[in-house]
């Protein structure tokens, strides 16, 4: 993953035209790269202090100015040292003896000290609880160490953990993360979950899901892992859990934890725990899930997940396909099964809103390979949001890549694909008529393919399942 530098961030922050013919392409980033996303969190945090105050001790000259005066009073701000902002900014004691002053009733000097001690106390406290409070976290791969930080950029505490190298290039890579700083109870203070491998002091496995206080002490752990089988073919109980999310899922917009990961194999499980991290359900699938991401349902305005990978019930036999599934994680209850993957033994789900069947392509049917979903991202257009994924073969020489575009009820949009994949299919005959026509033809062919599950059998329109 292509990453912005922290100048053009800070130019979005401020909201600077510089970077407005970017700022589209920024904001589909930063809401899939939580690094740069706490980046933008972060300088925006800084000038709102710094606005703050300003307006504060000059609200009454930069009223009456014109609104470009203003603007560059406020571009001022930001190259300027924020330690240096108007040494006749107002302090805490500054307002409380101006409240003070306007309201002779407690005007004694006596009351006038208590409340000072009390303001500065309460003013330490504050900024103490802030500067300790996790803002986000870094994977240091030389110290080979999970670094959590506050917005100052100051290092709060860190725990040793294993493979910290892959778990780094795997979030730049995909914008998925072992790791999440959120508030869980809505308390304002931060707590830390993660599922790294081996994190902490004599850890072993990669199974685990870990809560931590702001200071890093561990609230709880949940090991995740059990035996399952497949039409009574066994699979070890391992598991690898490859990414975690927290938001607000359900009617009730409850604080959930949503964690995911293969067994090595085929079985691959979406776990949903509470914020205290008690597991409250499972949802198998046979066939692993590359790509992840939070979409909005139009429906019902509540968070899904989307889950792009592959179906491989079919696999001994050459049979696999790309899939996307759409799930309501706050749904996820009790051990559970897909529905159009049971074998398991587990009850039939009841999370599954959408389950798409993606074609396999004429170069993986003719080199055997299988086929899944590389890459799955949400993006914004003028019917708001959408599901674009690309699909191919992790091993693939050639790269062979087909991306498809659903708006947020499923309904397919497009189907693309790159000049090198349209070279191969020309070369491969698909084209009768003429090189980019016979391509372009094969390509409508594919969407015409896509399939929805309604429940019993495959449609070519979209099928929602929770109604």
């Amino acid at each position: 993953m292509q990453h912005f530098d922290e100048h053009i961030l800070d130019l979005y922050a401020l909201g600077s035209s510089l970077v407005e013919d970017s700022s589209e392409e920024i904001e589909a980033h930063i809401r899939v790269c939580r690094r740069c996303g706490e980046v933008v969190d972060s300088f925006r945090a800084i000038y709102r202090t710094a606005t703050g105050d300003f307006e504060e001790t000059t609200t009454d000259a930069v009223s009456d100015l014109p609104v470009r005066a203003s603007r560059t009073l406020q571009i001022a701000l930001q190259n300027a040292p924020i330690a240096r902002i108007p040494t006749y900014r107002l302090t805490s004691i500054s307002r409380t003896r101006q409240f003070i002053q306007r309201h002779p009733i407690i005007s004694g000097g006596g009351t006038f000290a208590a409340l000072a001690v009390v303001t500065v106390l309460i003013v330490t406290f504050l900024r103490t609880t802030r500067e300790g409070q996790p803002a986000y976290h870094h994977l240091n791969e030389s110290a080979g160490t999970l670094e959590i930080y506050n917005k100052r950029n100051e290092l709060l505490w860190s725990l040793p953990g294993q493979n910290i190298h892959s778990a780094r290039n795997g979030e730049e890579e995909t914008g998925d993360t072992r790791t999440v700083v959120a508030d869980l109870n809505d308390d304002g203070t931060n707590e830390v979950v993660s599922v790294l491998f081996g994190l902490g002091a004599n850890r072993d496995g990669d199974d685990m899901v870990r809560l931590f206080s702001p200071d890093g002490k561990e609230i709880s752990q949940t090991q995740l892992s059990h035996e399952v089988e497949f039409h009574g073919v066994k699979y070890p109980s391992y598991l690898s859990l490859t990414r975690v999310k927290v938001d607000r899922f359900g009617p009730q917009r409850e604080n959930l934890i949503v964690t995911e990961g293969p067994t090595g194999r085929s079985p691959y499980v979406v776990a949903a725990l509470d914020k205290g991290g008690r597991i409250l359900g499972e949802y198998w699938h046979f066939g692993n899930f590359s790509s992840t991401r939070l979409i909005t349902d139009p429906a019902t305005g509540q968070l899904a997940l989307a889950l792009g990978g592959t179906n491989d019930v079919a696999d001994s036999v050459g049979e696999a396909y790309p899939v996307l599934v759409v799930i309501f994680p706050d749904r996820i209850a009790s051990r559970t099964e897909s529905r159009i993957t049971p074998g398991f033994g587990y009850v039939p789900s009841e999370a599954e809103v959408y389950y798409v069947r993606l074609p396999r392509t004429l170069w993986e049917t003719t080199n055997n390979l299988k086929p899944s979903v590389m890459s799955l991202e949400i993006r914004k257009n003028e019917r708001g949001e959408c599901i674009q994924l690309k699909t191919g073969h992790r091993y693939d020489p050639q790269k062979d890549v087909f991306e498809y575009t659903f708006d947020s009820n499923l309904s397919l949009l497009s189907v693309k694909t790159d000049d090198a994949t349209r070279a191969r299919y020309a070369s491969l005959a698909v084209a009768k008529v003429g090189k980019n026509s016979g391509v372009d033809s094969y390509m409508q062919n594919l969407a015409r393919q896509v399939r929805y599950w309604n429940g019993s059998c495959w449609v070519d329109q979209p099928y929602r399942l929770i109604k």
